[in-house]
């Protein structure tokens, strides 16, 4: 894990739109010059959605934080969606304000250009050597950048798409595991090893194996341990027999929902902080459909530094009103299809508007958690 430096605490206020537009405005300033990272940071995690307590600093010999670079575009496109602050499809679809923005952005079907990627930070504290990571800026509705402009890119698949993640490198993963570090999943909403919801691998621990592993040049499954939790019920014959034969000695799989209260066994962060320590490279992903669920765990994730200081690589699926994810017809799906079953409470401060999830992603990224938006 990633030593975080110290930081200064600094008391959030109240989310209110006028705050939300400022703080968009403010980030954009702060964003001209790339070095200009901690008053960029600081005023994100004062104005931002959610209550933090601060990093301390740590010793050891592995990699520590330092801070957080977002790309010019990632913080053109907070401003954007903070303004428009969308609610339903209207500006997604053809012709309308946000596909327009959209239709401007690179066509490749991977990651973005090099050009193009925000950076995270690290600093070696025995050579003083400073070690950036690339990781995808956070754009359009926070799946790839891409979905819903074109036909080939109007389509469930798509919308499923993880070709835009950027990993860490082998490099950076091997400095950052040390000596003796192990690489660790826990992975809260599992459903399947091979398969997710709908069928189409959406909550794979099967593609974190296969991708970790490899970036980590380490022979499957990758990962020294896993974690999952998982709510729907399984016969046990069913549940272990789609575990490759490499995965069951290392597997630790709770088939009953995650619980949010925190001095519970069954709430995930007991279980990580009891078994994740200082030196280990930790991947956490969150996708368990139900917001209030999803939203304590994340509230208590920024308001623990011991616990923040554990996690490296941060996979969650927020679930907001806003995103083209909620408009089926935009992705060719099903009248029902996404989030367009789902109810969300779009008051501010509830936590369930796009521009929010902007705000909360690039908070866990200015708190040295390489944050990905999840599928």
């Amino acid at each position: 894990m990633y030593h975080p430096l110290a930081s200064r605490a600094v008391s959030p206020r109240p989310a209110t739109r006028r705050g939300l537009l400022l703080l968009a405005a403010v980030l954009v300033v702060h964003g001209k010059p790339a070095e200009e990272l901690r008053p960029m940071c600081a005023e994100l995690l004062r104005r931002g959605p959610i209550p933090w307590a601060p990093l301390h600093a740590q010793g050891g010999s592995h990699l520590r934080f330092a801070s957080y670079t977002p790309n010019r575009l990632e913080l053109e496109w907070f401003q954007r969606i903070t303004r428009a602050n969308p609610r339903n499809c209207t500006a997604w679809e053809k012709g309308g304000s946000l596909w327009q923005a959209l239709a401007g952005l690179p066509s490749s079907t991977g990651p973005v250009g090099e050009h193009l990627r925000s950076r995270m930070h690290f600093i070696d504290p025995a050579t003083r050597e400073r070690v950036s990571s690339e990781i995808e800026p956070l754009v359009g509705s926070l799946r790839h950048h891409t979905l819903g402009v074109r036909a080939n890119t109007s389509t469930r698949a798509a919308l499923m798409s993880k070709e835009h993640y950027i990993l860490p490198d082998r490099t950076l993963l091997r400095r950052a595991l040390g000596v003796g570090g192990r690489l660790l999943f826990y992975d809260v909403g599992a459903s399947l090893f091979s398969s997710g919801a709908g069928g189409d691998g959406g909550a794979s621990q099967e593609w974190f194996a296969r991708k970790y592993g490899k970036r980590a040049g380490r022979p499957y499954p990758g990962f020294d341990m896993i974690w999952a939790w998982e709510a729907i019920p399984y016969a046990p014959d069913k549940l272990w027999s789609t575990f490759p034969p490499e995965v069951i000695p290392r597997i630790h799989y709770y088939n009953v929902p995650a619980q949010t209260d925190p001095s519970s066994p069954m709430n995930p962060w007991y279980t990580l902080k009891a078994t994740a320590r200082p030196g280990d490279f930790v991947v956490v992903k969150l996708d368990v459909d139900h917001q209030p669920t999803e939203l304590a765990l994340v509230r208590q994730l920024l308001a623990d530094p011991e616990l923040a200081g554990l996690i490296d690589d941060f996979f969650w699926e927020h679930h907001v009103a806003g995103s083209i994810v909620g408009c089926p017809k935009i992705w060719r799906g099903g009248p029902k299809g996404g989030w367009a079953r789902m109810v969300f409470d779009s008051t501010l401060g509830a936590l369930e508007t796009l521009a929010e999830s902007y705000a909360i992603f690039m908070q866990l990224r200015c708190r040295g958690i390489r944050a990905h938006s999840w599928v």
